[in-house]
């Protein structure tokens, strides 16, 4: 696996530390979360534990739109994409935002329970990033950033990362990458990658695990931003929402 500079996963949560008078764009959080049978169960919930969080960390005006990771992505994600506002306008004693919160940990917790309850035999990441597109259209490229935990084993009936020749090494990962990258336009600020405990990428090669890195690496790769998985995924999200700041004004 390549070293590379990625600035820390804090920027993700910038906006959620800055001052209550500070005058910043509201900002829109796009994350996807693996679902998948491969993904164990403990970290499956992890993953929505970390939304919890992030939805913990909002600031007014700021989005959360979670978007579970399935086997086909066109078919499975209709009607189980949350969509979260943190309201603009400030009530007494700030009830708004605790109702705001209350009601955010209710929906994530019927996404889980859905998630749980009905685990995808493949992993349709590609097509997930395509609805994540989709989400972010209309809004400004800056204030739109993605986070994606998951393992990153692309397995859509058409790839699988686990086997196909085409990301056996490094050098043929970048060049699907680059092929692949002609269908995908992703207007995003910043991206966020996390790995998840899956039992898939326990047993895949190290030369493996490289080669499918470095397909996201190249697939999702921005002019100011290299990218890189985190091995520690929901780990180092979490830290960043705990040391964000969050203001209610």
């Amino acid at each position: 696996m390549t070293a590379k500079a990625l600035a820390s996963p804090t920027l993700f949560l910038l906006l959620l530390a800055t001052g209550c008078h500070r005058a910043v764009p509201p900002s829109r959080y796009i994350c996807l979360l693996d679902i998948s049978a491969s993904i164990y169960p403990e970290a499956v919930s992890d993953e929505f534990a970390a939304m919890d969080k992030l939805a913990n960390n909002l600031h007014r005006g700021n989005e959360l739109v979670i978007i579970p990771i399935t086997g086909n992505a066109r078919n499975d994600v209709q009607g189980h994409i949350v969509r979260l506002a943190a309201p603009n306008q400030r009530a007494a004693y700030d009830s708004d935002l605790t109702t705001f919160r209350q009601e955010a940990h209710a929906e994530i917790a019927r996404l889980r329970d859905w998630a749980m309850s009905h685990p995808s035999a493949h992993t349709d990441i590609l097509g997930t990033l395509q609805v994540a597109q989709q989400e972010a259209e209309g809004r400004q490229a800056g204030n739109t950033r993605l986070i994606v935990l998951s393992d990153f084993i692309e397995d859509d009936g058409k790839w699988n990362f686990a086997t196909d020749q085409s990301v056996g090494s490094v050098a043929l990962a970048i060049r699907l990458a680059d092929r692949t990258g002609r269908q995908v336009k992703l207007p995003f600020s910043s991206i966020f990658l996390g790995q998840v405990r899956s039992r898939d990428s326990e047993r895949l090669s190290t030369s493996r695990l490289d080669a499918v890195e470095a397909f996201w690496d190249e697939l999702l790769k921005q002019p100011d931003q290299q990218i890189r998985i985190h091995a520690d995924g929901i780990g180092s999200l979490t830290v960043s929402a705990e040391d964000s700041n969050p203001v209610a004004h």
